[in-house]
């Protein structure tokens, strides 16, 4: 029976060192109760040489995209434009070829957008469309001068939403467009939505609606390292010659882009996959082949934000 309290007195000289060592450090006995299952021994270091309680069973901080300026996709517009007192210089090219006819056309934008207040932008762009048509490849250049408000804010938690309006006039006609759009960051994938609506004038014998068009573009992105994402952009695109339908088409491609802190630039290669047909044009011809859409749309766009430090 005398080996009774000895065994009793080995087993607790243990418990009381650990708890006086625990004590000396800052650290309660309770803790140590509560938390010695799940307690990371990496953990257990003070900044003034004491000890911090670190549960290693909570889950780290959500990982969150690098911070960055500029567009997230080549076709898709952000909600939200640059902030107030940033300047984006950009540059766009967006060849278009691929229909029945012989056609090759480049859509060239260069100008600057600029952050104003409360989440709105203004934008000055010089456009020009070089093009070539025809089996002896005519050449002819649209050139125009465009104005662009825009006004974007924080809808509910990661959602945003932005409005934009557009107006661009040249020699040869001018042309408008609206524009809603929407937006999530979910920690490192992104989505956006564009529904747009734009129609086109010329002035030769007076000016009269020759098209308008209305498109819906989607675009889903996945942010890797150093501010590169790789995504998916889908665009569907209607088109109404004067008021008579005239055929639809949808478009799906890859894209990539890069968001650094005073560069940007996206690029995306959208081929035409499906297409709707007017009445008058059904049964005649290829499936794709329309008169209003190309079979390959591609978009290069970059910019520059000068002293940004986002």
């Amino acid at each position: 029976m005398r080996r009774l309290p000895l065994v009793l007195l080995a087993i607790a000289l243990p418990a009381l060192a650990q708890q006086q060592t625990t004590a000396d450090a800052g650290i309660s006995a309770e803790a140590i109760d509560a938390g010695n299952a799940s307690l990371d021994p990496t953990t257990i270091a003070g900044a003034d040489g004491g000890a911090v309680v670190t549960d290693a069973g909570t889950p780290p901080p959500p990982v969150q995209p690098p911070p960055g300026v500029g567009r997230h996709f080549a076709f898709v517009w952000d909600a939200v434009g640059p902030a107030a007192g940033q300047s984006d210089v950009q540059l766009w090219v967006t060849p278009r070829y691929g229909r029945t006819d012989t056609y090759v056309a480049a859509d060239v934008r260069a100008g600057v957008l600029q952050g104003l207040p409360h989440g709105f932008g203004l934008g000055f762009f010089v456009d020009a469309t070089p093009t070539s048509t025809g089996v002896i490849q005519t050449p002819s250049v649209d050139a125009r001068f465009t104005v662009r408000l825009q006004k974007g804010a924080k809808l509910a938690g990661p959602v945003n939403w932005g409005a934009h309006l557009e107006l661009s006039a040249g020699e040869r006609g001018f042309s408008f467009l609206g524009l809603l759009a929407l937006d999530a960051q979910l920690r490192l994938f992104r989505i956006g939505l564009n529904l747009d609506a734009f129609s086109d004038a010329v002035f030769p014998g007076g000016a009269r609606l020759e098209k308008t068009r209305a498109r819906q573009t989607l675009g889903l992105s996945y942010t890797l390292t150093d501010g590169v994402s790789l995504g998916l952009e889908l665009q569907n695109r209607l088109t109404w010659n004067r008021s008579t339908y005239g055929g639809g088409a949808f478009l799906i491609g890859p894209s990539v882009s890069y968001r650094g802190r005073q560069f940007w630039f996206s690029i995306a290669l959208l081929p035409q996959v499906a297409a709707m047909k007017a009445e008058a044009q059904r049964g005649v011809g290829d499936p794709l082949e329309l008169t209003d859409n190309e079979r390959f749309t591609v978009r290069l766009s970059l910019g520059v934000v000068p002293g940004s430090s986002r």
